[in-house]
């Protein structure tokens, strides 16, 4: 009956994180965070094209500050150029902190996922193209989570401060984290010692791991990490206890549940599961009995003041005034419009779109006879900045804060396991009406081309076909084999280039299921496979990965069956059809603010 994850005002003091998630409960290292969600690809998006006039530019960096690399989801295969994925929950919400990070991406559960049972391989289905093809994404703890702790994702190396900076009383963290896993062998060590040891010989012992091992081992950066773990033997197991060196030096930055209760709301009242809509694909149930007129999300969201911005076209590269090639977009050949604006919310009247932040959210689905509401949000301390109705949609746009902030509210009484709707608007729905008979013209009762989902399910258990076998026409058009690959050197001795040139490696790993990340997928030709002799296959790869523009490849040999799949090739998934529906979810124009309607 606990609430475990809390939606309130960020503990960092900034205009940029203005909200946060907060735990409700305490969560173990591994645990899964409550907030399994979508991802919503921008496919070559942040190009040049887009950012050609000092507003445009403004703006796409807000909003690239808000993405992940396409590391995170295997969406860099979706574009020519670049993909960025928005995750809503804690991937939106999550936030920076300089000091610690205890969530961090369970990329597996993303990539290694079964087939969604939402379509048919080979068969039309209205939901195709309309909605993303990026679920299961989830966040691990990795650190203890007391209750009350805010939710810091690992932003990577590049988010930090460089670490070889030699000044000792600049902690980052970094430093927490060594410090942690320095004050866990220590423990460990007192565990099985402890009985054999006088306090005498305990003081020394923890004397002579600080400054004798750690002081050797610990690089530049020792005197710091000596510095988080206390001097006292006896208060060690109290820092552990306390979360670890970061919170028990800041024991302040953890919420009560009083104040969990009056500034925040609790954000675990959903799940996603299939929807009773058969063309919806997934939908958001009740997790517990939510009464009408109970808050079920406040919803801040990432400002968006060009919806035409939305529009896709192919990408031609073209010197810029420097003479340095550039890509920009060919608008003689359009490819329809990105599919972040179904999960929106938006004006017909309006150029704003409005990305929500909030977990599950996008989950929710239409319906007219629906019993939730889509509104301003009136909490006491998340409430939707009315001084903005009196602001054009670039000069809201320009404030680049999550001042807009909007809240579902269930209109009657949903049960535990019901499906909560809102409803997106008469346009919506008129949009909905001709997409559907245009798919009753075109695409029902047709063929479908076979997508990567359908291919990986087809060769879980059997070898997949030498890229010289492909002619044959195993691996569909459009579908293209990719590889999980980390390497070593090939043994001393053996020959480290074929006769060509190409550098040969050994393949190791990932082997774990919680090693595997997009950052190891690379595309592959499969050269040669055999028998591994335990039932499955191995097979000898070529791989190609781009870096800054230069292809690199290599001859990879030893890799398992389970670390081939395939991918959709650029512009081949179902988001990609032409006439894939696009629509945004349309704010009630009875609180529509008349500032905002610049397309009228």
């Amino acid at each position: 009956g606990q609430c475990r994850l809390w939606l309130g005002p960020s503990s960092l003091a900034a205009k940029s994180m203005k909200y946060g998630l907060f735990a409700g409960v305490d969560f173990k290292v591994g645990d899964i965070i409550p907030s399994v969600e979508l991802g919503i690809p921008f496919v070559d998006f942040f190009v040049e094209s887009n950012k050609n006039s000092e507003y445009n530019k403004g703006m796409l960096d807000y909003l690239e500050n808000q993405m992940w690399t396409a590391d995170f989801a295997a969406s860099k295969f979706e574009g020519n150029v670049s993909t960025s994925p928005y995750f809503p929950g804690v991937g939106a919400l999550g936030n920076y902190h300089a000091l610690v990070s205890n969530v961090d991406w369970q990329l597996a559960s993303t990539l290694l996922r079964e087939r969604e049972d939402i379509t048919e391989p080979g068969v039309p289905h209205l939901s195709r193209g309309a909605i993303t093809s990026i679920y299961n994404v989830t966040m691990k703890a990795t650190q203890p989570i007391p209750a009350g702790m805010e939710l810091f994702p690992n932003f990577g190396d590049m988010w930090d401060k460089d670490e070889a900076t030699p000044f000792q009383d600049k902690i980052d963290r970094k430093d927490f984290a060594e410090a942690d896993q320095v004050l866990d062998r220590i423990i460990d060590f007192y565990d099985r010692f402890e009985a054999e040891m006088s306090d005498k010989l305990k003081e020394d012992m923890l004397d002579f791991m600080l400054d004798k091992i750690l002081g050797s081992a610990g690089g530049k950066r020792a005197a710091t990490i000596k510095s988080l773990i206390p001097e006292n033997y006896k208060k060690l197991k109290a820092v552990k206890e306390a979360g670890g060196t970061y919170l028990y030096r800041n024991k302040n930055v953890l919420k009560k549940e009083k104040w969990l209760k009056k500034n925040a709301v609790c954000v675990d009242v959903m799940y996603p599961a299939k929807s009773t809509i058969p063309e919806a694909g997934y939908g958001a149930f009740a997790s517990k009995d939510i009464a009408a007129g109970e808050t079920i999300s406040v919803i801040p969201t990432v400002l968006f003041g060009k919806k035409k911005l939305m529009n896709m076209y192919d990408i031609v590269v073209t010197p810029d005034e420097q003479g340095k090639p550039t890509n920009v977009y060919d608008k003689t050949r359009p490819r329809g419009q990105q599919i972040a604006i179904n999960y929106a919310y938006g004006h017909p009247e309006s150029s704003f779109l409005f990305l929500p932040m909030s977990p599950l959210v996008n989950f929710i689905n239409h319906k007219s006879e629906a019993n939730a509401k889509l509104q301003w949000s009136q909490h006491d301390t998340m409430y939707h900045d009315q001084a903005t109705w009196d602001h054009t949609v670039e000069e809201v746009q320009n404030f680049k804060s999550n001042m807009v902030v909007f809240q579902i509210e269930a209109t009657e009484d949903i049960k535990k396991g019901d499906e909560i709707f809102i409803d997106y608007g008469d346009e919506w729905v008129e949009a909905w009406s001709e997409y559907e008979s245009m798919w009753e013209s075109n695409y029902k009762g047709k063929p479908w081309p076979l997508k990567a989902e359908d291919v990986k399910v087809a060769f879980k258990d059997k070898p997949y076909p030498l890229t010289r076998e492909s002619s044959s026409g195993v691996i569909p058009t459009g579908v293209e084999t990719a590889c999980y690959v980390k390497t070593k050197e090939v043994p001393d001795g053996a020959p480290s280039m074929t006769e060509d040139g190409t550098e040969k490696y050994v393949w190791n790993g990932p082997n774990e299921y919680k090693e595997y990340s997009a950052a190891y997928l690379t595309a592959c030709e499969l050269l040669e496979k055999s028998d591994d002799g335990e039932g499955s296959y191995v097979y000898t790869v070529l791989t190609k990965t781009v870096s800054k523009g230069k292809m690199y490849v290599a001859k990879v040999s030893g890799v398992p069956h389970v670390a081939v799949t395939v991918v959709d090739a650029p512009y081949a998934g179902d988001i990609h059809m032409k006439d894939a529906f696009r629509h945004p979810i349309v704010i009630p124009d009875d609180i529509f603010p008349q500032a905002w309607r610049d397309q009228r």
